[in-house]
């Protein structure tokens, strides 16, 4: 499914990848669709466990925004079939509107309530957030992405989020911490 997408890849070819006989596919899921997304809550339920830690260390709201949206994007780079998959499923079956848009206007509505950033729009800024790291997801994958890309993309979105240019600047290229960028085990 992470390479052909959802729609594309068959039954059979799911159980040959997954060495199954392809009649107990049907004893755990009811279709395609229903592995898909069970995959993806899995994968939603890990991320959402590491940016509760990211906002939870970091207590500029702002930076947490952006080592959330960059660390996005790395997952994307050191996971690339995950990245592939969330890519597909997404066009497909629409994954980051029906996995990840509660979850963001969440953390966007921590980021106004702390009178940080002005978000005026909330349901507009969480659809332009969503396409904006889902385009830049593909842009990594498919290796276009400029080197800075990912600091771009947020600096844009923090601007938008009512940041002034300067500090959306300074707060997108913020260096990752270590403990981010080579998680400790035990920080989770």
């Amino acid at each position: 499914m992470s390479r052909k997408g959802v729609e594309a890849a068959t039954i059979a070819e799911i159980t040959e990848e997954a060495d199954v006989g392809f009649g107990s596919f049907y004893n755990h899921f009811t279709s395609k669709a229903e592995i898909a997304e069970a995959i993806v809550a899995i994968h939603a339920s890990q991320l959402a466990d590491d940016l509760d830690r990211i906002f939870n260390r970091v207590p500029d709201i702002a930076l947490a925004a952006s080592f959330v949206q960059r660390s996005f994007i790395d997952r994307v780079k050191h996971d690339p079939i995950w990245g592939w998959f969330i890519v597909n499923a997404d066009t497909s079956m629409g994954i980051f509107e029906r996995f990840f848009r509660k979850r963001l206007v969440k953390d966007l509505s921590r980021i106004v309530e702390q009178r940080r950033l002005h978000i005026p729009a909330l349901g507009m800024a969480t659809t332009l957030t969503l396409a904006a790291l889902s385009a830049t997801m593909r842009q990594q994958l498919e290796g276009t992405l400029p080197a800075q890309g990912s600091s771009e993309m947020v600096e844009a979105l923090l601007r938008m989020y009512g940041l002034p240019h300067d500090e959306a600047h300074r707060v997108a290229f913020e260096p990752m911490p270590d403990w981010l960028t080579r998680p400790d085990p035990e920080s989770k």
